[in-house]
C-alpha cells in the first residue's frame, strides 16, 4: 500500500463516496423477500450494462447496510466515478424479478454523515424520503401503464 520517495513514505488515500437510497418496489413485498446481495447484484448488472465490466470495476461499489423492513441501504462507491454510479442507478429497473426503482435519499464523503441522514429520514425531518408510499406507488402505475399503452398515452400523463 505504501510506497516511499525520496526517504519519506506516503500512502495513496481511496476516496469514496457514500449513497443512501430506497428501493421501491410497484407492490408490497414480504419481509426478507430482497436481500443485500439481490440489491447489489442488480446495481452491478447496471453498472456493468451501461459502463462496462471496468467501469463496475472501477466503481468499487460495496453494499454497507440494507434494511429489509423498510428497503432502504448505504452502497459505497469511488468517488471519481460518482456520478456514472448515480446515473446507473436510474436504469436498475427490477430486483429479483420484481419492478423496482432506486432513489437517492443523500450522497456524501463519510459514512457518519450517511447514518445521520438516515436518522434525519426516519425521523420524518427530512421530508424528500420515505412517507410517501402512496406518491410511489402511483409513480409506478403512471409509467407502467404509460410504457404499455405507447408513448401517445405516455405524453397524456407527462401533460396533465
Amino acid at each position: 500500500f505504501g510506497s516511499s520517495y525520496c526517504g519519506l513514505s506516503y500512502m495513496v488515500v481511496f476516496k469514496r463516496r457514500y449513497v443512501f437510497f430506497e428501493v421501491a418496489f410497484d407492490a408490497a413485498v414480504r419481509a426478507n423477500a430482497v436481500g443485500d446481495d439481490d440489491v447489489l447484484q442488480s446495481i452491478y448488472e447496471a453498472l456493468a450494462v451501461n459502463w462496462g465490466d471496468t467501469g463496475a470495476a472501477q466503481a468499487a461499489v460495496r453494499m454497507l447496510h440494507w434494511s429489509t423492513a423498510v428497503n432502504v441501504g448505504v452502497v459505497r462507491c469511488a468517488r471519481a466515478l460518482e456520478e456514472e454510479f448515480l446515473a446507473s442507478l436510474v436504469f436498475v429497473r427490477c430486483i429479483r424479478g420484481r419492478a423496482a426503482q432506486l432513489r437517492v435519499l443523500w450522497t456524501g464523503g463519510s459514512p457518519q454523515a450517511a447514518q445521520r441522514a438516515a436518522a434525519r429520514v426516519a425521523a420524518g425531518s427530512d421530508r424528500r424520503g420515505m412517507g410517501r408510499a402512496v406518491t410511489r406507488v402511483t409513480v409506478f402505475e403512471t409509467c407502467y401503464s404509460g410504457a404499455r399503452g405507447g408513448f401517445g398515452q405516455h405524453q397524456n400523463i407527462i401533460a396533465a
